[in-house]
C-alpha cells in the first residue's frame, strides 16, 4: 500500500489529468496505513478537494 500512496503522490504533483483519481487513491492509502476510519478519510479528502 505504501508504494501505491507514493505513486499517487508523484502523479498528483506532476499535474497529471488523472489527479482526482490519484488523490482518492492517495487518501485511501493514507487511511489504510494510518488506520483511519472511512469517515475521517472522506472528510479530509473533501477538504483537500475544496482547496
Amino acid at each position: 500500500m505504501a508504494d501505491e500512496g507514493l505513486l499517487a503522490r508523484e502523479r498528483i504533483s506532476s499535474g497529471n489529468d488523472a489527479a482526482q483519481t490519484d488523490l482518492s487513491r492517495f487518501f485511501k492509502s493514507w487511511g489504510d496505513e494510518t488506520q483511519q476510519s472511512a469517515t475521517t478519510v472522506g472528510t479530509v479528502q473533501r477538504q483537500a478537494q475544496q482547496s
